[in-house]
């Protein structure tokens, strides 16, 4: 399998959601799981991507949020939201 974009590891968030991206280059939603993988290949998407896509349920996702989110790749995931400074109420 050709590896034009190379493999992001699949643990580094920004690197996996670069590679999906990529992958899923030309993708018009909705669109099934196997729909989601044979257009991953056609953009020569990294083996370790096409394994996680071929787990997904065979489902039919809305958007590339609702894969991201099947994936658990999500941007901002695992990072929180910023607390505002009990000495600065109101910030500006």
């Amino acid at each position: 399998m050709k590896q034009i974009h190379g493999d992001p590891g699949m643990d580094d968030l920004a690197g996996v959601l670069l590679a999906l991206s990529q992958a899923l280059r030309g993708a018009v939603f909705p669109l099934s799981r196997s729909q989601l993988v044979w257009l991953a290949r056609e953009n020569d998407a990294a083996a370790s991507l096409l394994t996680r896509l071929n787990g997904l349920p065979e489902e039919v996702f809305a958007s590339l949020a609702e894969v991201e989110r099947a994936l658990g790749v999500q941007a901002g995931e695992g990072t929180p939201a910023p607390v505002p400074s009990p000495l600065c109420p109101n910030p500006r």
